[in-house]
């Protein structure tokens, strides 16, 4: 009974893991909630300062010509990132 529990566990964060993807792998008009930001320091906190946060929902606004950067929109904000660092914030894909 403890190996069925455990497995359904694992297989729990396996979908939860699969609802995550990063700002960068959503297509242009897609929208997504925050789900985790992996960046420290001064990006932090910029990020931090123009409303970008864990929980907050964003869209994809447009992408650069080679899709070296994203522009998003959260909120009144539009921001640009470069890929480097949107790479490094994940979101859960909304429905609608």
């Amino acid at each position: 009974m403890g190996g069925f529990l455990f497995k359904r566990k694992i297989e729990n964060a396996e979908a939860e893991t699969e609802k995550t993807v990063g700002i960068y792998l959503l297509k242009t008009g897609d929208c997504g909630k925050i789900t985790r930001i992996d960046v420290t320091g001064n990006a932090a906190a910029r990020l931090g300062s123009l409303g970008i946060a864990v929980g907050k929902k964003i869209t994809v606004l447009s992408f650069s010509l080679f899709k070296s950067s994203v522009l998003i929109g959260c909120g009144a904000v539009r921001l640009g990132l470069r890929k480097s660092l949107a790479v490094k914030i994940e979101v859960e894909k909304c429905d609608g």
